[in-house]
């Protein structure tokens, strides 16, 4: 039976490493040999030292190419003032990646495993 997985990862447009690809690829290639159940995608909203958007195009190619669908949430535009920000005053936009995971938990009867290989704010805060 496959695992469940939510995937976290920091890949923008235009890339600022090729890393971020392999490793969706990764993903999407194990749920598409159904050795893991993709969840989900998690991708950081771009930091302030980084121009580009957050890479939706590349979970829907990858998507159109495995036949694996899954949501995709942008993370929070803000970074965390400190350990303990739990971000009550988030718009509903910022905390959109905060509440999937948090939902996606809540509603699986399993453990989720979460691979983060971006930022971690959103999965901190959740």
């Amino acid at each position: 039976m496959p695992h469940p997985l939510i995937h976290q990862t920091d890949l923008f447009h235009p890339h600022g490493d090729p890393d971020d690809h392999f490793d969706l690829a990764t993903v999407f290639a194990l749920a598409a040999q159904q050795r893991l159940d993709l969840r989900g995608v998690v991708i950081d909203y771009p930091p302030p030292r980084r121009r580009g958007d957050p890479a939706l195009g590349a979970v829907a190619q990858f998507s159109r190419l495995t036949g694996v669908v899954a949501p995709v949430a942008v993370g929070t535009s803000r970074l965390m003032a400190s350990r303990a920000d739990i971000r009550p005053a988030d718009t509903r936009e910022d905390g959109g990646a905060v509440r999937f995971v948090l939902e996606t938990l809540r509603r699986s009867a399993e453990p989720v495993a979460i691979s983060v290989v971006g930022g971690a704010t959103d999965i901190a805060v959740a």
